[in-house]
């Protein structure tokens, strides 16, 4: 049986790397983006996903902090692919902004492709696990939501109301053989990174025990496990992919 695999914010980053290593598991995928403009990399991501293996990808779009734009992806999802198998929330916008800065736009904007992205998805993908008696949910949050980081309290608060949301939702639906997981990154080298000197990443990965930045492709392993059989009995949790990073 082909599992299908619906990533959020998948066009380019951690999005992508997991989309990768799931279609060399030879998974149907389903690559989201937020806006049309990033279609191109989509469809770049698209044709590394078939010669990975994929059986079939497809891309689609839309804003997930609408919960009735939610179930318009996973019903096309559904007709294009096949009905989704596996949800990761990867989609998240971050904002560097100081607590007394952050305008109630700002505010809003990050908790939505934050936090309400990965409720509202994990709305619409249930149902059809549900009937299925098995799913996968996985949700990227990230380290920040336990340590905290200054000038990113809308962010952290976002990626801590996910945590929260998945070990309710883990107990929900539990009985239906649906498991519901977090894995938290510390720091990655994406686009995000790209945007630091080099001499901030230098100091940041000395604070590293492991002494480096993580590539997305390691991120995309413990997601790629968190979906597998072998992950089977594990759910409510939060695997921290950190370099020891505490």
């Amino acid at each position: 049986m082909t599992r299908t695999a619906l990533i959020t914010g998948s066009a380019g980053g951690i999005g992508q790397a997991v989309a990768l290593r799931f279609a060399q598991k030879g998974f149907n995928i389903a690559i989201h983006i937020h806006r049309e403009k990033s279609r191109s990399l989509a469809q770049e991501t698209q044709e590394l996903c078939r010669k990975a293996g994929a059986p079939s990808v497809c891309i689609v779009s839309g804003d997930l902090s609408e919960p009735a734009v939610c179930k318009e992806i996973v019903s096309e999802t559904a007709e294009l692919i096949g009905n989704p198998d596996i949800l990761v929330n990867n989609a998240g916008t971050v904002k560097f902004l100081p607590l007394e800065k952050t305008s109630e736009d700002n505010f809003r904007l990050v908790m939505g492709s934050c936090f309400d992205s990965a409720y509202f998805m994990t709305q619409a993908v249930v149902p059809e696990m549900k009937k299925n008696k098995w799913g996968r949910i996985v949700n990227i949050t990230s380290l920040s939501a336990k340590t905290g980081i200054s000038g990113l309290t809308a962010y952290t608060a976002a990626k801590g109301a996910v945590e929260s949301f998945s070990r309710s939702a883990a107990l929900e639906l539990a009985p239906y053989g649906i498991t519901v997981n977090c894995v938290s990154p510390g720091f990655v080298m994406t686009s995000w990174a790209g945007q630091m000197t080099e001499a901030t990443i230098k100091a940041q990965a000395a604070k590293i025990p492991l002494g480096r930045f993580a590539q997305p492709e390691e991120i995309a392993a413990a997601a790629a496990f968190l979906a597998s059989e072998d992950s089977s009995y594990i759910t409510g949790k939060t695997i921290e992919v950190t370099g020891g990073l505490q």
